[in-house]
């Protein structure tokens, strides 16, 4: 789906240079390409690499009369429409065609696990002191707070516009009183609305479980970091009143955490979908160990963000927008500014603990084949996601370093393996134009990817900051 922005001062949807010559010929995708609704812009967008528009025919009602005028390539016209039957071919829709109203409920038994087994895969522990998490202990006072009760605002589990999920009847409140049960705890809950009220049903328990959330639609963008409904400010009420509290976020990206040194744990459950409270409530109870880790930087001030301040400055109101920061983008920047986030991109805790152990190093053609063992020295079966950056010569004048390769690996209790990846040569290089200097480069404009002589590390660990091990060699 191309998009409705410009990319320089050519529409995506009639980008010729983006939709063919770098998606179709360089990226070998031989899917088709449909306009995001009203994206298409003329008829000539057909020649450029559109393929469908959508939501319906505008722009390309005269598009027999602009291929019977030589506008639009026959050529092309036949790539159009080989793409879509290819597509619907490869997918089965001729020999399996769908009504236009399904007769049968398409949430079977195993579309409701596969969304439970990603709720619960994806969620990130990033704070767990003293070992709060999992709550294994039986006949615990379990507080719950905040307002994920049936129907309650705080059952986030999608967002807006066409991210919007039905979240199932079992919300976080009714699935963690279920799970309880099972041990003989009791748990008592209170939604938020009162502080007051909040404090002492808190304070009354062994350990505070509140729910903090934010709301987020297609169309929209954040107007703060904050939580919604003074989310902040509940939580830091509840940890005032009982030092053993854990925080479940259901948040859709980053948030500042000015609550983050009173808490005890953190777990951050992104929109988990239809299987939310059921999901929640296996990873505070340890029948999963949440082990996924952030694809995202949480920073630490909003002072920070690459988006803070001019000329970098990013939003809705200039129709043009300078990318400024460059190559430092997302987590890059935060390296290159020497800035401590909150919570590194690739960060990720887990019940179980990891030790990684080697590496070994190969040179493979232009290339290096990389291996090293990993090690579950932990007293729970879980997962760690193996992550490998590469830092370059100074000479490249590229970020400080950049992920090259991952690898998610899980053990069980005790066991270790040997990760083998390859980093190729495209890693350890970098775009040089063949525009002038004093020109802002185009896209697809001349050029080649170069490998600078020189010294590269590759940091191997479990996040972007703080690599377990290292391995240097020549290029």
């Amino acid at each position: 789906m191309c998009s409705y922005n410009m990319v320089d001062g050519i529409y995506a949807c009639g980008h010729h240079v983006g939709l063919q010559q770098i998606l179709e010929h360089e990226f070998g995708f031989d899917g088709w390409v449909v306009s995001d609704w009203n994206a298409a812009h003329s008829v000539t967008d057909a020649a450029d690499g559109l393929d469908m528009e959508r939501p319906y025919q505008k722009f390309f009602l005269p598009l027999k009369t602009a291929v019977l005028a030589g506008v639009v390539p026959v050529q092309r016209l036949d790539d159009m429409v080989y793409r879509v039957l290819f597509s619907m071919f490869r997918l089965g829709l001729f020999d399996h065609p769908t009504r236009s109203t399904p007769a049968h409920t398409v949430s079977t038994p195993a579309h409701r696990l596969l969304a439970l087994r990603a709720a619960e895969e994806g969620m990130v522990l990033l704070k767990n002191d003293a070992q709060l998490l999992p709550l294994t202990r039986h006949h615990l006072r379990i507080a719950v707070i905040g307002p994920v009760g049936k129907g309650g605002a705080g059952n986030v589990c999608g967002g807006g516009g066409s991210a919007a999920v039905s979240c199932r009847v079992v919300s976080a409140l009714t699935a963690i009183r279920g799970r309880a049960a099972q041990d003989g705890d009791t748990v008592t809950f209170a939604d938020g609305s009162d502080r007051v009220e909040a404090a002492a049903v808190a304070g009354a328990a062994d350990v505070a479980i509140v729910f903090g959330y934010y709301t987020e639609s297609e169309g929209l963008n954040r107007t703060s970091f904050s939580l919604d409904g003074s989310g902040d400010a509940l939580i830091s009420t509840v940890a005032a009143a009982n030092p053993r509290t854990a925080v479940v976020l259901e948040t859709g990206g980053p948030t500042l955490m000015p609550w983050n040194a009173e808490v005890r744990s953190i777990v951050e459950a992104w929109y988990p979908g239809v299987e939310a409270g059921p999901a929640i409530a296996a990873a505070l109870f340890g029948d999963v160990n949440p082990s996924g880790h952030l694809p995202q930087t949480f920073p630490a001030s909003a002072n920070e963000v690459p988006t803070a301040g001019a000329p970098l400055r990013h939003n809705d109101v200039s129709p043009v927008e300078d990318y400024s920061e460059g190559l430092e983008v997302g987590y890059r920047w935060y390296d290159a500014q020497h800035l401590q986030p909150l919570y590194p991109f690739g960060y990720g805790l887990s019940y179980a603990s990891y030790e990684f152990d080697g590496p070994h190093v190969a040179r493979q053609g232009s290339g290096v084949d990389l291996s090293f063992r990993v090690t579950n020295t932990g007293q729970y079966d879980g997962a760690t996601v193996a992550q490998v950056y590469v830092s370059d010569p100074p000479a490249a004048g590229e970020p400080p370093s950049q992920l090259a390769a991952f690898r998610r690996v899980f053990l069980r209790v005790g066991a270790s393996t040997v990760v083998h990846l390859t980093v190729r040569r495209r890693a350890f290089a970098h775009w040089v134009s063949d525009s002038p200097s004093s020109e802002v480069p185009q896209i697809g404009a001349a050029g080649r990817w170069v490998v600078t002589p020189g010294s590269y590390t590759l940091l191997i660990g479990d996040q972007s900051r703080g690599a377990h091990i290292r391995a240097s060699f020549r290029l």
